[in-house]
């Protein structure tokens, strides 16, 4: 199978090239960083990297790890077990 082409700007194109990428946290306001969106998108899906487009977005998402990491994980759990003998 080919790689698909990535079409990345200049300025994101160091980060293509690094596994030290584990988080994308991209805010688009400026003319230069919504040009740079849809390549960092694209970085993002096709090196399967967590990508958030607002900050309150990525900091949600840093306190659910956090929280994870502290209590020990996630347990799976079915719907139904969390509303067994609430009537």
């Amino acid at each position: 199978a080919t790689e698909p082409e990535l079409v990345i700007s200049p300025l994101i194109k160091p980060l293509a090239k690094s596994d030290e990428v584990q988080l994308i946290i991209n805010s688009s306001e400026e003319v230069q960083s919504i040009e740079d969106s849809f390549s960092i998108r694209q970085l993002a899906l096709i090196g399967n990297i967590p990508h958030y487009t607002t900050v309150t977005g990525a900091a949600a998402a840093i306190e659910a790890l956090i929280t994870m990491q502290c209590s020990g994980g996630l347990e799976v759990a079915s719907l139904q077990s969390y509303f067994r003998g609430s009537s």
